[in-house]
């Protein structure tokens, strides 16, 4: 009776065959359910939450950043030339748009920008905009006010809260950087 177990799971003394097979008799779930014990998966959840929790407030913190970056923009903004205006108007005419824009033109700037704070607004650079023609500031400004027709802005406000929230997923960065390429 002895022979049989021996020969069905025989005993191998470790120290004296360190390359022997472990002894398999443990059930492996057994250690597993006991590495992810309810204590320790609390704490793991709770170390996760955290991180995620601190990588939405820098991120947060780095977008107000940006918004007070645009305020002040739009605090040393002024009107446009009276030439940009009539084609900005006739732009707008021609796009059949319903909510007020405001054109402006700022220093702070080194390309035209769409805005959305309270207002509607185009801001375009003061330096480079008095030297483009005709056409150029049509193409310009018909470009920026298809931002407002596709509700470009809307869009991009409710991806900024979706990259908070998923801020730790690659894929969502990457998705969200291309999207704002233009």
């Amino acid at each position: 009776d002895r022979v049989v177990q021996e020969i069905a799971s025989p005993q191998v003394d470790r120290a004296e065959n360190p390359l022997a097979a472990p002894d398999m008799t443990e059930d492996w779930r057994d250690n597993v359910s006991q590495i992810l014990d309810s204590s320790h998966t609390l704490h793991l959840s709770r170390i996760f939450c955290e991180i995620w929790l601190l990588g939405m407030i820098i991120g947060s913190v780095i977008y107000y950043m940006g918004w007070r970056r645009l305020k002040y923009i739009l605090c040393f903004s002024e009107p446009t030339k009276h030439e940009h205006q009539m084609i900005f108007d006739r732009c707008y005419q021609e796009l059949n748009l319903k909510n007020k824009i405001i054109l402006l033109q700022s220093d702070l700037v080194d390309s035209p920008m769409s805005l959305w704070w309270k207002h509607s607004y185009i801001v375009l650079p003061k330096k480079e905009s008095h030297s483009l023609s005709y056409l150029q500031m049509e193409h310009i400004l018909l470009h920026e006010l298809m931002h407002f027709k596709h509700k470009d802005l809307e869009v991009n406000s409710i991806c900024l809260v979706l990259q908070l929230i998923y801020w730790f997923n690659p894929f969502v960065v990457w998705a969200f950087s291309r999207m704002r390429l233009d």
